[in-house]
């Protein structure tokens, strides 16, 4: 039987652990593409963000990482041929999009139960992991209900850049894609009505590619009041400043 202080330290103990453990944490990462969703997943993972295993490799347009994992995309892409959406065409990355109603797709239950698997096997040992992918946005609903089912808390960061530049950054990555920039606008319209469709009810937060890039401290500030349990700036500023480049909105230049 324990009396005097270990039982003191052991209540102690017990009611630290209520108030000041960490809660479980999904951060889900949509975007555009080409608007710095990389350069911020990067900024994320020097923070103490898990994206799990089996990430892509780093390409030529983008050398520091994307930060994706291939199992998701993969898994995503399976989902969006599905209902009628191929994010990988002839005229380019996940090009043309329509808006999907998820509450009358017939095997939205079954897709949300393969997510809540797929995330089960690879992030149950991370109370703070990430899920990057551009075509995301238009699969938000679905993770968004898994994350929730599986007792971590939904958290929405999107990445924004001026549409201009988005759209010559994917005409500089893809030159089969210079006679499409009206279609590239509407493509970034549609991304948006889903992302906004999706987030009103949760929390997230907005990130522009050139804050991140010009005032980095107050970026990481904010990202460190949305998301409890990251690391501090000063605790990351070596990494920071070795991992984050002015140049890396080259394909502008």
């Amino acid at each position: 039987m324990l009396t005097g202080k270990p039982l003191f330290f052991l209540l102690f103990y017990s009611l630290f652990s209520m108030v000041f453990v960490s809660p479980k944490t999904a951060i889900l990462i949509p975007s555009t593409g080409r608007c710095g969703s990389s350069c911020l997943s990067g900024v994320l993972q020097i923070m103490g963000v898990d994206f799990g295993n089996n990430l892509a490799g780093a390409p030529a347009h983008n050398p520091k990482g994307i930060f994706e994992s291939s199992s998701t995309n993969r898994m995503i892409y399976t989902i969006l041929k599905e209902v009628g959406i191929n994010p990988i065409c002839g005229k380019g990355p996940f090009y043309p999009l329509k808006i999907i109603d998820w509450d009358k797709i017939k095997k939205s239950k079954y897709w949300e139960d393969k997510i809540k698997k797929y995330i089960e096997d690879n992030f149950s040992q991370h109370d703070i992991f990430a899920i990057k992918y551009s075509p995301l946005a238009f699969a938000l609903p679905l993770y968004i209900s898994a994350v929730k089912k599986l007792g971590y808390t939904p958290k929405l960061i999107i990445p924004i850049r001026e549409p201009n530049e988005v759209v010559t950054s994917w005409q500089k990555l893809h030159p089969n894609l210079s006679n499409y920039t009206s279609d590239l606008h509407i493509m970034i319209a549609k991304t948006f009505m889903h992302i906004l469709r999706y987030v009103k009810n949760e929390d997230y937060l907005v990130i522009s590619f050139d804050n991140l890039l010009n005032n980095t401290q107050e970026v990481v500030n904010e990202l460190y009041s949305f998301i409890p349990g990251l690391k501090t700036f000063n605790e990351c500023k070596l990494a920071l400043d070795e991992f984050l480049d002015k140049n890396l909105k080259h394909e502008n230049s």
